[in-house]
């Protein structure tokens, strides 16, 4: 199958339900409004998920690290 006849199959293969005018379509979603609770809670879980990785990470480190200075 030669070159042309792959991107006419290919071209011709896809049907969009909606005007594609550039290489992605954005529905507009219109006035999102605040939700100040869920920024609280989601910034809350994010430190805490965060001091919890440090905190399990750091022992393997510093025993690396350990291992490595009394070599």
């Amino acid at each position: 199958m030669g070159r042309e006849k792959r991107e006419q199959t290919r071209s011709a293969a896809v049907i969009l339900p909606y005007e594609k005018t550039g290489e992605h379509y954005v529905e507009p979603l219109g006035d999102i409004g605040d939700k100040p609770a869920y920024s609280a809670v989601k910034r809350t879980f994010d430190i805490t998920a965060s001091a919890l990785a440090l905190a399990s990470c750091v022992p393997a480190v510093l025993s690396v690290w350990a291992c490595w200075r009394a070599a």
